[in-house]
Protein backbone atom coordinates (compact mmCIF):
# COMPACT_ATOMS: atom_id res chain seq x y z
CA UNK A 1 0.00 0.00 0.00
CA UNK A 2 1.08 3.61 -0.86
CA UNK A 3 2.47 5.00 2.05
CA UNK A 4 1.79 8.65 0.41
CA UNK A 5 -2.16 7.92 0.58
CA UNK A 6 -2.18 7.68 4.50
CA UNK A 7 0.44 10.48 4.88
CA UNK A 8 -2.01 12.86 2.68
CA UNK A 9 -4.87 11.55 4.59
CA UNK A 10 -3.07 12.36 8.43
CA UNK A 11 -2.44 16.00 6.96
CA UNK A 12 -5.90 16.37 5.15
CA UNK A 13 -7.35 14.90 8.26
CA UNK A 14 -5.33 17.38 11.02
CA UNK A 15 -5.65 20.77 8.34
CA UNK A 16 -9.66 19.68 8.23
CA UNK A 17 -9.74 19.62 11.75
CA UNK A 18 -7.56 22.34 12.29
CA UNK A 19 -10.52 24.11 9.62
CA UNK A 20 -13.09 23.70 11.78
CA UNK A 21 -11.76 24.80 14.79
CA UNK A 22 -10.84 27.66 14.00
CA UNK A 23 -13.82 28.05 11.33
CA UNK A 24 -15.02 31.92 13.18
CA UNK A 25 -10.70 33.05 13.25
CA UNK A 26 -10.92 32.40 9.77
CA UNK A 27 -13.41 34.05 8.26
CA UNK A 28 -11.45 37.25 10.19
CA UNK A 29 -8.49 35.59 8.24
CA UNK A 30 -9.52 34.59 4.97
CA UNK A 31 -6.46 34.65 3.12
CA UNK A 32 -4.84 32.27 5.64
CA UNK A 33 -7.21 29.35 4.77
CA UNK A 34 -6.89 30.06 0.96
CA UNK A 35 -3.09 30.97 0.59
CA UNK A 36 -2.26 27.91 2.60
CA UNK A 37 -5.27 25.52 1.03
CA UNK A 38 -3.68 26.81 -2.57
CA UNK A 39 -0.11 26.34 -1.75
CA UNK A 40 -0.57 22.98 -0.18
CA UNK A 41 -2.62 21.72 -2.94
CA UNK A 42 -0.20 23.25 -5.40
CA UNK A 43 2.82 21.64 -4.19
CA UNK A 44 1.58 18.47 -3.67
CA UNK A 45 0.55 18.51 -7.51
CA UNK A 46 4.12 19.70 -8.89
CA UNK A 47 6.05 17.47 -5.87
CA UNK A 48 3.81 14.01 -6.45
CA UNK A 49 2.62 13.52 -9.33
CA UNK A 50 6.09 14.92 -10.71
CA UNK A 51 8.54 13.11 -8.85
CA UNK A 52 6.83 10.03 -6.75
CA UNK A 53 3.93 8.95 -9.47
CA UNK A 54 6.20 10.10 -12.63
CA UNK A 55 3.55 9.27 -15.31
CA UNK A 56 4.46 10.81 -18.70
CA UNK A 57 0.95 12.53 -18.92
CA UNK A 58 0.70 14.05 -15.41
CA UNK A 59 4.07 15.19 -15.33
CA UNK A 60 3.80 18.06 -17.96
CA UNK A 61 0.83 19.11 -17.04
CA UNK A 62 0.61 18.85 -13.07
CA UNK A 63 3.57 20.23 -12.56
CA UNK A 64 2.91 23.76 -14.28
CA UNK A 65 -0.49 23.71 -12.93
CA UNK A 66 0.84 22.93 -9.78
CA UNK A 67 3.46 25.95 -10.05
CA UNK A 68 0.64 27.77 -10.80
CA UNK A 69 -1.31 26.95 -8.03
CA UNK A 70 1.87 27.27 -5.19
CA UNK A 71 2.34 30.67 -6.29
CA UNK A 72 -1.15 32.15 -6.29
CA UNK A 73 -0.83 30.49 -2.84
CA UNK A 74 2.02 32.92 -2.13
CA UNK A 75 0.83 35.48 -3.14
CA UNK A 76 -3.15 35.23 -1.35
CA UNK A 77 -1.25 34.65 1.89
CA UNK A 78 1.62 37.56 1.39
CA UNK A 79 -0.34 39.79 -0.56
CA UNK A 80 -4.00 40.31 -1.12
CA UNK A 81 -6.11 40.88 2.32
CA UNK A 82 -9.45 42.05 0.71
CA UNK A 83 -12.45 39.65 2.16
CA UNK A 84 -13.80 39.87 -1.35
CA UNK A 85 -10.87 39.25 -3.65
CA UNK A 86 -9.98 36.02 -1.71
CA UNK A 87 -13.71 34.69 -1.86
CA UNK A 88 -13.55 35.63 -5.60
CA UNK A 89 -9.96 33.69 -5.95
CA UNK A 90 -11.46 30.94 -3.92
CA UNK A 91 -14.24 30.17 -5.70
CA UNK A 92 -12.16 30.78 -9.34
CA UNK A 93 -9.66 28.43 -8.10
CA UNK A 94 -12.28 25.69 -6.87
CA UNK A 95 -14.00 25.74 -10.19
CA UNK A 96 -10.61 24.77 -11.80
CA UNK A 97 -9.61 22.19 -9.75
CA UNK A 98 -12.96 20.89 -10.23
CA UNK A 99 -13.19 21.11 -14.49
CA UNK A 100 -10.21 18.98 -13.77
CA UNK A 101 -11.73 16.56 -11.71
CA UNK A 102 -15.07 16.41 -14.49
CA UNK A 103 -12.97 16.11 -17.27
CA UNK A 104 -11.18 13.27 -15.25
CA UNK A 105 -14.31 11.92 -15.16
CA UNK A 106 -15.07 11.90 -18.92
CA UNK A 107 -12.13 11.17 -20.15
CA UNK A 108 -12.39 7.50 -18.05
CA UNK A 109 -10.06 8.19 -16.17
CA UNK A 110 -12.12 7.89 -12.94
CA UNK A 111 -14.84 5.55 -12.87
CA UNK A 112 -17.46 3.50 -11.14
CA UNK A 113 -19.00 4.39 -7.89
CA UNK A 114 -16.05 7.20 -7.79
CA UNK A 115 -16.44 8.85 -10.43
CA UNK A 116 -20.84 9.27 -9.84
CA UNK A 117 -19.09 10.25 -6.26
CA UNK A 118 -16.52 12.39 -7.50
CA UNK A 119 -19.18 14.11 -10.19
CA UNK A 120 -21.82 14.92 -7.37
CA UNK A 121 -18.75 16.42 -5.37
CA UNK A 122 -17.83 18.62 -8.37
CA UNK A 123 -21.39 19.89 -8.96
CA UNK A 124 -21.80 20.86 -5.70
CA UNK A 125 -18.47 22.55 -5.22
CA UNK A 126 -19.12 24.36 -8.47
CA UNK A 127 -22.47 25.71 -7.41
CA UNK A 128 -21.17 26.68 -4.20
CA UNK A 129 -18.15 28.35 -5.90
CA UNK A 130 -20.16 30.57 -8.67
CA UNK A 131 -22.66 31.76 -5.61
CA UNK A 132 -18.87 32.87 -3.61
CA UNK A 133 -18.13 34.46 -6.54
CA UNK A 134 -21.28 36.30 -7.23
CA UNK A 135 -22.18 37.23 -3.69
CA UNK A 136 -18.52 37.28 -1.74
CA UNK A 137 -20.18 37.54 2.06
CA UNK A 138 -19.74 35.23 4.90
CA UNK A 139 -22.77 33.13 4.78
CA UNK A 140 -20.81 31.14 1.50
CA UNK A 141 -17.33 31.54 2.79
CA UNK A 142 -18.89 29.69 6.08
CA UNK A 143 -20.52 27.30 3.08
CA UNK A 144 -17.34 27.10 1.54
CA UNK A 145 -15.42 26.22 4.80
CA UNK A 146 -17.88 22.94 5.57
CA UNK A 147 -17.24 21.96 2.06
CA UNK A 148 -13.82 22.27 2.16
CA UNK A 149 -13.90 20.34 5.37
CA UNK A 150 -15.63 17.58 3.71
CA UNK A 151 -13.83 17.40 0.54
CA UNK A 152 -10.19 17.44 2.02
CA UNK A 153 -11.37 13.96 3.73
CA UNK A 154 -12.81 12.76 0.95
CA UNK A 155 -10.18 13.79 -1.45
CA UNK A 156 -7.61 11.86 0.77
CA UNK A 157 -9.85 8.83 2.03
CA UNK A 158 -11.03 7.87 -1.86
CA UNK A 159 -7.41 6.66 -2.68
CA UNK A 160 -6.58 5.10 0.55
CA UNK A 161 -10.23 2.95 0.45
CA UNK A 162 -9.91 2.25 -3.08
CA UNK A 163 -6.58 0.73 -2.51
CA UNK A 164 -7.64 -1.13 0.60
CA UNK A 165 -10.65 -2.98 -1.26
CA UNK A 166 -8.08 -3.40 -4.40
CA UNK A 167 -5.92 -5.29 -2.14
CA UNK A 168 -8.39 -7.46 -0.38
CA UNK A 169 -10.07 -8.70 -3.63
CA UNK A 170 -6.15 -9.56 -4.57
CA UNK A 171 -5.77 -11.44 -1.61
CA UNK A 172 -9.09 -13.08 -2.33
CA UNK A 173 -7.85 -13.96 -5.78
CA UNK A 174 -5.14 -15.75 -4.27
CA UNK A 175 -6.52 -17.78 -1.09
CA UNK A 176 -8.97 -19.75 -4.63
Amino acid sequence: MKIYHFIKLAIFIVFSSLVFVFRKDLLMNLHYLVGSLILLYGAEETLVFTIVFKKAAYTKFWFIFGLIEAMIGIIVLCSIRDYTSVCVIWALWSILREAVEIYEITSGEVKGLAAVISAVESLVAITFSILLMVTPGEHHAKTHIYLLIIELIVTALVPVLRELAQNKKNSNENIE
